[in-house]
């Protein structure tokens, strides 16, 4: 008999009686053969010891890789998706950038002519404190071309320039209508006192529809 087939004999002998091999110490009267087959048993049961916690290991790793995989996958749009909620997202600002452009035009001053006014309400309400025809036809007859020239820069919003022609047109001619556009042209350009002023003085001249609307920018 061969001494593998005795060291295997032995070991079956050993096992059928219930020895640990891989925890038991062994004797002194052990042979060598049974100590270095209870070093073999140790250093197996240690391989499948290590084996199993490097595959144990492994599985770990790879279901966190799952995991993190899914995460990226999910967390992470396609670039079409990206790109689909880029262009929401602009036509979205558009859209709000258009409607606080309508929004201010609605509730800011008239634009135009009264644009440049200085006083609130007559830049609000500009058209109705023009009291002659803009346009020359048979009403405006009895008016000269300089007294359309003068009233005319008024409604153009040209006030600094109106006022020292009006003035002239009020001292030459004695005009009420020119007084009238005068005192809103001071009321136009910030000069609030020297309007009050001129509408005290000469409000008698002034029909009551032009001293009511005069009165309505103190």
């Amino acid at each position: 008999m061969s001494w593998n087939q005795r060291h295997i004999e032995r070991l079956d002998e050993e096992l059928s009686k219930g020895h640990d091999l891989s925890q038991s110490p062994g004797d002194d009267s052990e042979s060598e053969a049974m100590k270095e087959a209870r070093r073999d048993v140790r250093n197996l049961t240690a391989a499948l010891r290590l084996a199993r916690l490097k595959e144990f290991k492994q599985h770990i790793d790879a279901h966190r890789s799952g995991q993190q995989g899914r995460a990226t996958h999910t967390s992470a749009p396609a670039p079409a998706e990206r790109s689909r909620s880029r262009r929401i997202l602009l036509l979205a600002a558009t859209a709000a950038v258009i409607l606080l452009m309508f929004i201010f035009v609605i509730n800011s001053p008239e634009s135009g002519p009264a644009a440049g006014s200085r006083n609130q309400y007559l830049a609000e309400h500009f058209d109705a404190f023009i009291q002659h025809d803009v346009s020359r036809n048979s009403t405006t007859d009895g008016l000269t071309q300089e007294q359309l020239n003068a009233y005319n820069l008024f409604v153009l919003g040209r006030f600094d320039q109106a006022l020292p022609v009006l003035e002239d047109l009020w001292i030459t001619r004695d005009d009420p209508l020119a007084m009238y556009y005068l005192i809103l042209c001071h009321a136009a350009t910030g000069q609030t006192d020297e309007a009050r002023t001129l509408f005290l003085q000469h409000q008698t001249l002034l029909s009551p529809e032009q001293q009511e609307l005069i009165q309505r920018l103190f």
